[in-house]
C-alpha cells in the first residue's frame, strides 16, 4: 500500500496526543509529587510503548525507523565527562542536550563532575535534573550542592530520589532534613534508598513501611541489594501484599543464586516478563543470559531486554545485543543498554548502532565516567519517575 498510509497517519496522531498527555502527567508529577501523578505517568508510558511497537512494525515493513519518520524517545542519558564535554562543545548543542547530560552525571562524585554540574546550573539546566544527577554521590561536595539546590527551587522529591546509593550518616541526616522541611511525599524517600543495603537502610525502610509508605516504592528501593537481609525484606513485602511486578524490578543488579531462584518463582507465578527483564539490569552471569533467553523466547519486549544489558560488558552481553539487533530491537534502546560499557567491543557496537540509524545523542550518552554498579543502574531506576 502507498506510504505513509492512513493507518500510519492515525497511529501517529494517536501517539502524539498520548505524548501530550504524558507530558502533562510529567509536569503534574514535578509540581505535586503524589502517587496519583506517578500512576497517571505510568499509564500513559505504557500506552506510548504499545503505540510505538505498532508504529515500528508498520514502519519496518516500509524500510523506515521510528526516528526517520519524525519521532523521538526520551533521552535517559549517561556519559563520561570527556564525552559530555566533547558533545557539549559541538555546534547546535541544545538545552535538551544539557538536561540529558545532567542526568548522565549520576554516580560521578569528583571535583570535575561537580564543576560540570555548576556549569550546567549556571547555563539554566533544571535544578531537578541536577538533583537526580547526585545519585551515588556521597562526598561533602555533593551534600553542599544538594543544600544549594534545596535552598533554591529544586523539588524535594527529586532531591530525595537523588540520594539513591548514598548509605552514609550524612545521607540519613539529609533525608531527615527533607522530612523536617515538610511537603515531601515519603514514597520518594523510599526510592532514594535504591542500592542501600546497610542495617541503617533497613531500619529506615521499616520506619517508612510503618508510616504507610507504598510497598511498591519500598520494593523498588531494593534494586541493587542482594544480601540475605534484602531477600528477607522482599519476602516480608510479598507476604504483605506488594505487587510481584515491583519485586521483579527490585532484583536489578542482583545476580546471586538466591536472586535467580526468586526470579524463576515470579516467572512461574505469571509475573510480567517485561518487569522481569528490567530486573536483570547489571546481571552478567551465564544464569542471567539463560534467563534473558527464556524471556525472549516468551516474547518479552526487546526494549526491556536491551535495557537489561546496562553495565554488562562481557562477550555474552555483546552476543545477546547482536541477537536483539538482528531480531529488530530498537537501536536507541540498545544504545541505552550500553551504559557503563567501555570495552573495544562496546565501542564497535556503538558504531554499528550509529550506522543502523541510532540517535547520535543517545549513543554519545551511553558512556559512564563512574563504573560503580549503582551508577549504571540508577538511570534505569529513575526513568520511570521522570
Amino acid at each position: 500500500m502507498p506510504f505513509p498510509c492512513q493507518k500510519f497517519q492515525n497511529l501517529k496522531q494517536t501517539f502524539q496526543a498520548t505524548a501530550t498527555r504524558y507530558q502533562a502527567a510529567l509536569d503534574h508529577l514535578k509540581q505535586e509529587g503524589t502517587y496519583a501523578s506517578v500512576d497517571a505517568l505510568k499509564v500513559t508510558e505504557l500506552e506510548l510503548e504499545e503505540l510505538k511497537a505498532e508504529l515500528e512494525a508498520l514502519l519496518r515493513d516500509n524500510g523506515l525507523s521510528l526516528y526517520e519518520a519524525g519521532f523521538f524517545s526520551p533521552e535517559y542519558m549517561t556519559s563520561s565527562l570527556a564525552k559530555m564535554r566533547a558533545f557539549a562543545a559541538e555546534p547546535g548543542f541544545s538545552q535538551t542536550d544539557k538536561y540529558s547530560l545532567a542526568q548522565g552525571l549520576a554516580g560521578c562524585d569528583s571535583p570535575e563532575a561537580h564543576a560540570f554540574r555548576q556549569k550546567l546550573l549556571d547555563g539554566g539546566v533544571s535544578e531537578d535534573s541536577l538533583a537526580y544527577s547526585l545519585a551515588g554521590c556521597d562526598s561533602l561536595q555533593a551534600y553542599a550542592f544538594r543544600q544549594e539546590l534545596l535552598d533554591g527551587e529544586a523539588s524535594k522529591l527529586f532531591l530525595a530520589s537523588g540520594l539513591a546509593g548514598c548509605d552514609s550518616p550524612q545521607a540519613y541526616a539529609f533525608r531527615e532534613k527533607l522530612l523536617k522541611a515538610g511537603g515531601i511525599d515519603k514514597d520518594f524517600l523510599a526510592l532514594g534508598l535504591v542500592g542501600c543495603d546497610s542495617p541503617e537502610a533497613y531500619a529506615f525502610r521499616q520506619e517508612l513501611l510503618d508510616g504507610g509508605v507504598d510497598k511498591n516504592y519500598l520494593a523498588s528501593s531494593l534494586a541493587g541489594c542482594d544480601s540475605p537481609q534484602a531477600h528477607t525484606f522482599r519476602q516480608k513485602l510479598l507476604d504483605g501484599g506488594v505487587s510481584e511486578d515491583s519485586l521483579a524490578y527490585s532484583l536489578a543488579g542482583c545476580d546471586s543464586p538466591e536472586a535467580h531462584a526468586f526470579r524463576q518463582k515470579l516467572l512461574d507465578g505469571g509475573v510480567s516478563k517485561n518487569k522481569l527483564a528490567s530486573g536483570l539490569a547489571g546481571c552478567d552471569s551465564l544464569q542471567a543470559y539463560a534467563f534473558r533467553q527464556e524471556l525472549l523466547d516468551g516474547e518479552a519486549s526487546k526494549l526491556y531486554l536491551a535495557y537489561s544489558l546496562a553495565g554488562c560488558d562481557s562477550a555474552e552481553a555483546h552476543a545477546f545485543r547482536q541477537k536483539l539487533l538482528d531480531s529488530g530491537a530498537d537501536e536507541d534502546s540498545l544504545a541505552q543498554g550500553l551504559a557503563g560499557c567501555t570495552s573495544t567491543e562496546a565501542e564497535e557496537f556503538r558504531q554499528t548502532l550509529l550506522a543502523a540509524g541510532a540517535t547520535r545523542a543517545i549513543v554519545h550518552s551511553s558512556y559512564f565516567a563512574n563504573s560503580n554498579k549503582l551508577s549504571t543502574l540508577a538511570p534505569l531506576f529513575m526513568k520511570h519517575q521522570k
